[in-house]
């Protein structure tokens, strides 16, 4: 079990919790401190996470102190935060706010020194990491003094963060090309890394955005304005399509359609995409979904739906889930391995938003009860198990703590066996 050499005690000895940061629990593994709870224990009961602000060349500790677990009674609510995104790799968790701060959890694959002669890779609360990112010299799009990250994403061992939009930055580990710095590059040896700009792929006088970047066990794939698909990383079972396969790895960042040396590649350009442990899904309103790699666990005819505007999507490693919001089919949908109980049980109650994790589910029913099922065996899927440690053909209803005052869960995410639940103020 590793633990984090860094103290995370406020002066008077207690965890500090981050003023101006969001309110969120989580619940599940937690053998590196992913979960940013301040310990490194599994649990199967939610427990308030934790956070770290650093101001400008210096650390500092703000807002609430804690003990070991729970808020010191009589304090004062946080003031909350929006959460934009949450990703999670093996043993770390990625959290990027709607203001565009970045914190991450467990095994941050950044060497920090944290006292003299000591250094640490880890953090069992959520440490915000944005200020590294400033010193690229990426050409900014926003107007402000602060480095803004647009978009995360993580593998099993890596993270990724686009930087106002333009550039992507990589650090971490991995051994299939998933960092993207090209051959034979398996580690950033706790540095940052720049891995792509936009720019450098853009035509001249061309105003490209990067949309959106998504990672999984270890292939990444990034969603560019003009229409082009970036990816790197595994491409054995044919994630990254049919042409790179062959070669196994892809090593740096790759152009993969939909267009490429004249070969249509897709029949559109995606509007989203998932990912699976070995499989990629694009997206487009209106059409059916374009399907690259293993899907030996999906019939065909799970894979003929056609998104709408409106639907919420997500994959796990091995299964998919679409939440149809239409006011006339309000449904959530599962396709793809069911071993562990992935796929939604019978009787399962309206669902107003949901995340697929590696092998579970965990959603926010309409009456705001958090529910979990599949695999959980790590407490992922709260307390009532079977021997295997799955929660099959029916969901667990995981009780939060009492919240503070006027606030609520709003949202929910969820990881490697890690689950996590998003609170906001109350609507009105």
């Amino acid at each position: 079990m590793n633990t984090a050499s860094r103290s995370n005690l406020a002066p008077n000895g207690d965890l500090a919790l981050a003023a101006s940061t969001p309110v969120m629990y989580a619940f599940g593994s937690n053998g590196s401190g992913q979960l940013g709870i301040g310990h490194t224990e599994d649990v199967s009961r939610p427990e308030r996470c934790l956070f770290r602000t650093h101001k400008r060349g210096e650390n500092s500790d703000h807002g609430l102190n804690f003990d070991r677990r729970n808020p010191v009674e009589g304090s004062a609510p946080a003031q909350v935060c929006d959460v934009k995104k949450l990703v999670a790799g093996g043993n770390h968790t990625l959290l990027l706010t709607t203001d565009g701060r970045l914190f991450i959890a467990g095994n941050t694959g950044m060497t920090r020194v944290v006292a003299e002669d000591i250094k640490s890779d880890c953090s069992v609360v959520f440490e915000e990491i944005t200020d590294p990112f400033s010193t690229f010299g990426i050409s900014r799009r926003n107007t402000g003094p602060r480095t803004v990250v647009t978009d995360i994403a993580a593998t099993w061992g890596a993270s990724f963060a686009v930087v106002d939009g333009k550039a992507i930055v990589g650090w971490g580990i991995g051994t299939k090309g998933e960092l993207g710095l090209g051959p034979s590059v398996t580690s950033t040896n706790g540095q940052v890394k720049e891995l792509f700009e936009v720019d450098s792929v853009s035509g001249r006088g061309e105003v490209v955005e990067i949309l959106n970047i998504e990672g999984c066990v270890a292939h990444v794939i990034v969603l560019l304005s003009n229409g082009r698909v970036y990816g790197w990383g595994n491409c054995r079972k044919g994630q990254l399509g049919e042409q790179p396969r062959t070669e196994k790895i892809v090593w740096a960042p790759r152009s993969l359609g939909p267009v490429v040396d004249g070969e249509d590649l897709m029949p559109w350009m995606p509007e989203r995409v998932m990912l699976g442990r070995e499989y990629t899904v694009f997206v487009k309103t209106g059409r059916r979904p374009v399907v690259w790699g293993d899907i030996r666990f999906f019939d065909q005819k799970d894979l003929k739906w056609t998104a709408e505007e409106e639907d919420m999507m997500a994959s796990g490693w091995s299964s998919i889930y679409i939440l149809s919001r239409r006011l006339l089919d309000q449904s959530l949908q599962g396709a793809g391995r069911n071993d562990h109980g992935q796929l939604p049980p019978a009787g399962l109650p309206l669902v107003q938003t949901l995340a697929a994790g590696s092998e579970h589910c965990v959603a926010l029913s309409e009456n705001n009860e958090v529910i979990a099922w599949g695999w959980g065996e790590h407490g992922n899927c709260g307390e009532e198990l079977d021997p295997r440690g799955n929660v099959v053909g029916r969901y667990n209803v995981v009780p939060l703590p009492k919240l503070d005052e006027d606030v609520v869960a709003k949202n929910v995410a969820a990881g490697c066996a890690t689950s996590f639940v998003i609170c906001g103020e109350k609507d009105g």
